[in-house]
């Protein structure tokens, strides 16, 4: 994994992964920025919003990425709010690091067009040398949304993660011959 390869779509695909693996939702009910045009037969969802995106250097080799995300949690069932964010809180301290998923090139148009969402990948798809650190989880608002009966929670989380910048590579030593001189 290096700075070329490091999207800031896959960290929303990795977020939305995460959410679904560790059973806290179906995928089909993670969106990103915006809330559903209606609820389908009353399933809770779950929105995730990118807040913040910081990229520093730490040295000539290595970036520091850090994001702030707010996840919301919708459903009709006020105590399930309650329940589902404190289970993710639970989930996302006890696990520490949320896989990072590459999203196996699409873009971002392709992503947005119509509204469709990225299809799940498989574990297959994820970067064993890069892992989404979690810094902090903090939930902060419950209100329901105007014109519904719907309950919204809003946490906000952030992730940060060490990326490496591409480095330029060398042809190995082919032969060594040692010569003696007497």
């Amino acid at each position: 994994m290096t700075y070329t390869s490091y999207k800031l779509l896959d960290v929303f695909h990795s977020i939305r992964l995460f959410l679904v693996n560790n059973g806290l939702i179906t995928g089909e009910n993670v969106y990103y920025h915006t809330y559903p045009d209606t609820l389908q037969d009353g399933d809770p969802f779950f929105v995730i919003k990118l807040i913040q995106d910081d990229r520093v250097m730490e040295n000539p080799y290595m970036l520091n990425a850090k994001q702030q995300f707010e996840i919301e949690f919708a459903d009709i069932v006020k105590d399930n709010i309650i329940t589902k964010m404190d289970k993710l809180s639970s989930t996302l301290y006890a696990k520490r690091y949320i896989p990072y998923t590459k999203d196996g090139g699409m873009s971002i148009a392709d992503e947005l067009q119509d509204g469709q969402q990225m299809p799940l990948q498989s574990m297959q798809n994820q970067d064993t040398t890069m892992q989404l650190k979690v810094n902090a989880f903090t939930i902060f608002d419950m209100k329901v949304l105007e014109t519904t009966e719907v309950f919204v929670c809003k946490a906000l989380l952030t992730v940060s993660q060490n990326v490496p910048f591409d480095q330029q590579t060398y042809n190995k030593i082919g032969k060594i011959i040692p010569k003696i001189n007497d």
